[in-house]
């Protein structure tokens, strides 16, 4: 069994500590779970009457939402993406047609990523 490192009294990121250890004692081929208390029972029982409904278990169907909300970019990374897309092609004057290829350039992007 790997142990965890040994870390100086001085650590100003705890969060780093928190990473450093995960990987250390858990190594690559484990993966992260995660963990949601105080669920409301309404919203428990709803969720799981979706994933019986679609034949899923719980874990498989919330997997298949928690994979789509991820695939899904935040309004700030859509707007750097536009305004990295708008300096690649010479400024900031991006037309209808520009801003229309470069959706469905994302999108294409989306689609073909693999889960």
């Amino acid at each position: 069994m790997r142990h965890a490192p040994h870390f100086a009294s001085t650590i100003d990121d705890p969060c780093q500590v928190l990473a450093e250890c995960k990987h250390t004692v858990y190594g690559e081929e484990m993966s992260p779970n995660v963990l949601i208390r105080n669920m409301p029972a309404d919203v428990h029982e709803v969720i799981v009457a979706r994933a019986l409904a679609e034949g899923l278990s719980l874990q498989e169907y919330l997997m298949r939402h928690f994979r789509e909300f991820a695939a899904r970019p935040t309004m700030a990374e859509l707007m750097d993406t536009a305004a990295e897309r708008a300096a690649d092609a010479g400024g900031t004057d991006a037309n209808a047609s520009d801003i229309v290829g470069w959706s469905r350039e994302a999108r294409e992007d989306r689609d073909a990523r693999q889960w």
